[in-house]
């Protein structure tokens, strides 16, 4: 999905930002880079397991370049879900202990700004999700006692869950996209560095997203998106049927099969390296990215069973490719060497 920084005229203040403020780094993907200072820091969004995909020969430099936001103090991560109503089983919760869920004011206040950009853009609102405030109070709490050790703001926790991970264990039936800031205890300072950004403006004004999650924490905040509504609703209250005579049934006409219907699915890719959640049918690559066939590198998937990458690579022979199926569900790392709209179908 699209991944970038953007520059926010925030201001300073070491009281606010927080101890490791000064202290933050971060490191470029390791394709033999190294270690840079934080003036001229640059980052990439990932999620899953630790480590980027080899770098290939026609991507070389291009992919996942990143700014630091307000000149380093607010930094800001996404990532996106593009699980287009896929629900899974429910799960008990699991490592999600946190102080509180219920939104603060300053929380509901960012409810009400990303309503806010939604309505503007003709969308409907997003229903606050308790699991899912659970799992972003979680975060933003996680990455205040890491912070200070690890110099990164990342989308993998502590425990090495993605967001769609965490957020299943916090009790979540589905896939999760997310926006991390630091920083900033501002709601509209921060609000206004991710809509400057455009995968974070992506996130906020996703059409697929029905629910979300915020948590504030330290000048930390996170916002959790969800594709599955489990915001509830009240039961309607049923009322006792009246009693009615007995009749004779009439047959009813067998109805004729109705063919499964299917939605399609756009996302928008940019040069380089997207970090994206394939919901479509399992499909070998070339397929399953049909309509960027064009402008199609190479696409890179992260197998946790046997901690290996696997690849597909354009222009290689069949024997150098050991990425057989995309399937829906999983994260794969989609390079391209120009901007396209990637479009799919997605089965009802």
């Amino acid at each position: 999905m699209p991944r970038a920084y953007q520059s926010s005229p925030l201001p300073y203040s070491p009281r606010t930002a927080g101890p490791w403020a000064r202290k933050i780094s971060v490191n470029r993907p390791r394709f033999g880079g190294s270690r840079i200072p934080r003036s001229a820091a640059k980052a990439y969004v990932r999620r899953g397991p630790a480590g980027p995909p080899p770098r290939h020969r026609r991507l070389r430099g291009s992919a996942m370049r990143l700014r630091w936001a307000a000149a380093g103090v607010l930094g800001a991560l996404c990532a996106a879900a593009a699980l287009v109503g896929v629900a899974f089983p429910a799960r008990a919760i699991v490592n999600c202990e946190t102080s509180r869920d219920a939104l603060d004011a300053g929380e509901l206040q960012m409810l009400a700004l990303v309503n806010g950009a939604r309505q503007q853009a003709g969308l409907p609102a997003l229903q606050p999700s308790a699991s899912l405030n659970r799992a972003a109070a979680w975060m933003s709490e996680d990455i205040s006692r890491t912070i200070t050790r690890t110099g990164t703001l990342s989308h993998t926790d502590s425990l090495g869950r993605s967001p769609s991970q965490r957020a299943r264990d916090c009790g979540y039936p589905g896939s999760a996209g997310e926006n991390l800031a630091l920083g900033s205890t501002s709601p509209e300072a921060v609000f206004s560095a991710w809509m400057q950004s455009p995968g974070h403006r992506a996130n906020i004004l996703g059409s697929f997203y029905v629910v979300i999650g915020i948590g504030h924490y330290q000048g930390i905040w996170t916002l959790d998106f969800g594709t599955v509504n489990d915001a509830g609703a009240a039961p309607t209250p049923s009322a006792t049927p009246p009693r009615t005579p007995t009749t004779t049934p009439t047959p009813t006409p067998t109805p004729t099969p109705v063919p499964p219907r299917s939605s399609t699915t756009a996302l928008q890719l940019y040069s380089g390296f997207n970090l994206v959640t394939y919901a479509g049918p399992p499909a070998p690559p070339q397929q399953a990215l049909a309509s960027v066939g064009g402008v199609l590198v190479a696409v890179y998937h992260w197998n946790a069973a046997d901690g290996t990458w696997q690849r597909y690579l354009d222009d290689a022979p069949a024997w150098a490719n050991s990425l057989p199926l995309m399937l829906p569900g999983e994260a794969y790392f989609v390079g391209v060497t120009a901007p396209a709209v990637w479009s799919y179908d997605v089965p009802r």
